[in-house]
């Protein structure tokens, strides 16, 4: 046996790696598992130290060494530490998977165990190994016999193998366990349906099937099973009355006679003579003319059966009345709404328009804050008050108010203002696009466009600005009406025409004229723009 100085040995590895020294740090440590074998904690400090120098195949070939020490020591949860360990350092280990799933069994913590187990078995199913998967899914449901979904796969992978039975047996079992549990209706009839094609003689998932069909009115799909249970409907008393009265439902008066007939006598067989009786006053309320040949047969069934036939008819007759009431009753909500509205024609044509502004809010809103904005913008930028209400007032009177106050004065006075109120106004557009708020971004970049014309003749960077709103409007303004557009349209197109009347013995006549010029098609371009 080598004598070392363990103490001095772990101190130098200590030193070694804090120097970044993992190649000689590993020499040293070995020097110590070759004197102890037994010390866990060394070996996992060579693990990790292989981890830093990305020998990962080294340092998982120690984790297992260590895993597979604790698992024979029964240090079941240092093991599973390890093994997590080694997963981190490689997913794909599916051994591992098995090997912590196993653990998790033995420490009795079943949820993980399955867990790991699934992890395992679908890793498994993606190379094809099914019956390696197979082994797996069963040990699974044993693990957890409630859990339903572990058994549809269990199932499913019988089917997908072409073991029937098998896979019958487990959807049985499920459809037991809903039951137990009150489960979801739509889920049990889907197994019931699985395991009866396979197995007719679950009578008593027939019965609930078509319970349960019946009851939710879905009769084709009852009269489906009636019709497929052959052996055991005509001698089912209950069965039997559900499938003469559905093939009546249907019109088919014949069969539903004959099953009915067989109904009645299969109550004689046994000993229910007024159930007998009812059987046959179905058929006379169900067929015309039939009242006194059933009558008959009741008679001839005991004494004093004919009394007890024309109540059943009575009672019979009274249910079909009761439920056809019920049926109207269920479409009475819609008839009564038509009689209603009949009744007051004047709330309908108040209420008709509603949803039909409804269907298409936001087409409308966004038509009426372009075509209607721009006007008052428009009057607020260019700063022309004279002249608006000029164009209330009468023309003499018009033209003395808009004397004062002529276009070429104006912009000269308040420039500086004008740069500030367009830029606001332009942020203001950009932030609300941004937003997403679309009717709001079209009347900012209006008012802005409204600034930036006013400043275009005497600047370029407004007229660069300008042409870019106006190209944004453009195609903003594509999806809108144009038919509402024109009548917004005609009040600027008036305004300027005061204007210009006012404006021309002022200037000089070919100033006036290209300024004129120039202003009609800013306006008309405006015009364009926004109300289109």
């Amino acid at each position: 046996m080598v004598i070392i100085n363990k103490e001095k040995l772990l101190e130098l590895a200590r030193l070694l790696v804090e120097e970044g020294k993992y190649d000689r740090a590993i020499k040293e440590y070995e020097k110590i598992v070759a004197a102890d074998p037994d010390d866990m904690r060394v070996k996992l400090r060579i693990a990790e130290l292989h981890v830093k120098r990305k020998q990962i195949g080294d340092a998982i070939k120690v984790y297992r060494e260590v895993a597979e020490a604790y698992t024979q020591q029964g240090f079941f949860l240092k093991s599973v530490t390890v093994y997590k360990n080694v997963l981190r350092l490689n997913p794909s280990l599916n051994d591992v998977n098995e090997l912590l799933a196993e653990l998790y069994e033995k420490m009795g913590l079943t949820k993980d165990a399955v867990r790991q187990y699934d992890l395992f078995a679908a890793a498994l199913e993606n190379k094809g190994e099914f019956e390696k998967v197979m082994e797996l899914r069963k040990k699974i449901v044993d693990l957890m016999p409630d859990n339903n979904e572990a058994r549809v796969k269990l199932a499913e992978l019988y089917q997908r193998e072409g073991l029937a039975e098998e896979s019958i047996d487990q959807y049985e079992q499920l459809a037991r366990q809903l039951e137990a549990k009150g489960g979801d209706e739509s889920r049990l009839v889907e197994l019931y349906e699985k395991v009866l094609s396979y197995r007719s003689d679950r009578e008593d998932m027939l019965r609930r099937l078509v319970r349960i069909y019946y009851a939710k009115g879905e009769f084709k799909k009852t009269l489906k099973w009636l019709d497929f249970a052959k052996t055991l409907t005509p001698v089912d008393t209950e069965l039997l009355a559900m499938q003469a009265e559905i093939y009546g439902r249907f019109n088919q008066l014949e069969t539903s006679r004959s099953k009915y007939l067989a109904l009645s006598d299969l109550y004689r067989e046994k000993g229910d003579k007024e159930k007998a009786v009812e059987a046959l006053a179905h058929i006379a309320v169900l067929i015309a003319g039939e009242d006194e040949r059933m009558m008959k047969r009741a008679s001839e069934i005991g004494k004093g059966m004919e009394e007890k036939f024309t109540k059943a008819m009575a009672r019979i007759r009274k249910g079909v009345e009761v439920e056809e009431a019920e049926k109207d009753t269920g479409a009475a909500p819609s008839e009564a709404g038509t009689a209603k509205k009949e009744e007051a024609p004047e709330k309908p044509e108040a209420e008709k328009p509603a949803p039909e502004k409804k269907e298409e809010p936001a087409d409308l809103d966004r038509t009426v804050l372009v075509q209607l904005e721009p006007e008052d913008i428009g009057d607020a930028t260019v700063i022309q008050p004279i002249p608006k209400e000029s164009a209330e007032k009468k023309k003499p009177k018009a033209k003395a108010s808009e004397a004062p106050v002529s276009p070429k004065e104006e912009p000269a006075i308040d420039v500086e203002t004008l740069k500030h109120d367009a830029k606001a106004a332009y942020d203001l557009a950009l932030l609300y696009k941004k937003i997403g708020l679309k009717s709001e971004f079209t009347k900012e970049l209006q008012r802005a466009e409204g600034f930036y014309a006013q400043l275009a003749d005497n600047s370029a960077e407004a007229a660069s600005r300008l042409s870019k709103i106006r190209v944004a409007l453009g195609s903003a303004s594509q999806t809108m009406p144009t038919k509402k557009a024109k009548p917004a349209a005609k009040k600027p197109v008036a305004k300027s025409t005061a204007k210009n009347e006012v404006a021309k013995p002022a200037a000089k006549k070919p100033t006036t004229k290209k300024k004129e010029s120039a202003t009609k098609s800013k306006k008309d371009t405006k015009k364009k723009v926004s109300f289109v």
